[in-house]
């Protein structure tokens, strides 16, 4: 995501409390992750295609400009049909989990706005997308390009169904403690209900 943050310096990027919450956001986001592997690999695959762009890696005519860009048409359109027709929880989070938002938020916005996406789902994305940063802004409009008013779009069709308690599953791990700092930023200005402070268990190893 493009937006306007102080960088770090390298003093604070040295601190061993820094490292600490990088390290274990690193770790809660590849426990999260890990959920896609209970689907079957073929199903993996093809969603990693349609939502990271995966399919690019195995198109053998990458040469050929014609057929790359018939082969991205197809592509474009079988994520359409995924993103009107998926029904699963655990499709929706492995979709979420590896889309490439380059090609922009909507269908983001869209998996968060499915009946069937998991609170889990939800959850990660609402901790990466950072709150914090969208939080001085008032309203959508005062973003000052499309793709953070996209951002804004997403980080409140999250809060809002958390807020009316409209999640019909809470299946898929992820644990948004390393996202909440502990002194540096006041909680209280995100207005969260508690469910959106607490991690959502996961469910135990196997394919499903």
């Amino acid at each position: 995501m493009a937006k306007a943050v102080r960088k770090k310096t390298k003093k604070e990027l040295a601190e061993p409390a820094f490292r600490k919450r990088m390290a274990s956001q690193a770790e809660v986001l590849i426990r999260s992750a890990a959920e896609c592997e209970k689907l079957s690999q073929a199903r993996l695959q093809f969603i990693c295609n349609l939502s990271a762009g995966d399919w690019i890696s195995h198109f053998a005519e990458i040469d050929d400009d014609a057929a790359f860009e018939k082969e991205s048409r197809r592509w474009a359109k079988l994520r359409r049909e995924f993103i009107k027709s998926v029904e699963k929880p655990r499709e929706i989070h492995c979709f979420t989990c590896h889309y490439n938002a380059d090609q922009g938020l909507k269908p983001l916005i869209r998996m968060m706005k499915h009946p069937a996406c998991d609170a889990g789902t939800a959850l990660r994305l609402f901790w990466i997308y950072d709150p914090f940063f969208y939080s001085e802004y008032r309203t959508i409009s005062e973003c000052p390009d499309a793709e953070m008013q996209d951002a804004m779009r997403l980080l409140r069709t999250i809060k809002l169904r958390f807020k009316q308690n409209d999640f019909q599953s809470k299946k898929m791990y992820f644990d948004p403690e390393p996202w909440i700092p502990a002194d540096d930023v006041d909680l209280e200005v995100l207005q969260l209900p508690e469910a959106m402070l607490q991690a959502v268990p996961g469910t135990k190893r196997g394919r499903r």
